[in-house]
């Protein structure tokens, strides 16, 4: 949300025009929250770690609830947040930090995730992620 911030600053351009843009940006927040909340409950109910820098301590393979449309609702809440930031300040510069954020996060993040959840889970990960994609 920062860089959406600085790059609209730094780099001024035409506004986009949005129609009912604070209310689509309130909205894609609202779902954003609800992704994000439900499924650190989830994680929560099941016991097992939310915390992106210890993947390892993964005790069990949520699959249910936001996990069976996707397989990071956690992240797509912070994308839908990401996009509420970029529809509100409504400028074509803000707008390059929704796929900075993928990219980023799918190499940074989900890849070494995936990989870990392989190790660990084995078949039983293999099948979820066979049918369940990686975002929507």
């Amino acid at each position: 949300m920062a860089v959406a911030l600085a790059l609209s600053l730094c780099f001024p351009s035409p506004a986009m025009l949005i129609p009912f843009r604070l209310l689509l940006a309130l909205v894609l927040a609202l779902l954003g929250s609800i992704f994000a909340c439900h499924s650190v409950f989830r994680f929560w109910q099941q016991q097992t770690t939310i915390s992106p820098l210890s993947p390892q301590e993964t005790k069990t393979l949520v699959t249910d609830g936001f996990y069976r449309i996707t397989r990071n609702p956690m992240y797509v809440g912070m994308a839908l947040g990401l996009m509420a930031v970029v529809i509100y300040l409504a400028t074509w510069a803000a707008l390059l930090a929704l796929p900075l954020f993928v990219v980023a996060l799918n190499i940074l993040q989900i890849i070494p995730e995936e990989d870990m959840l392989t190790r660990k889970f084995g078949p039983e990960y293999l099948a979820y992620k066979a049918r369940v994609r990686r975002w929507l």
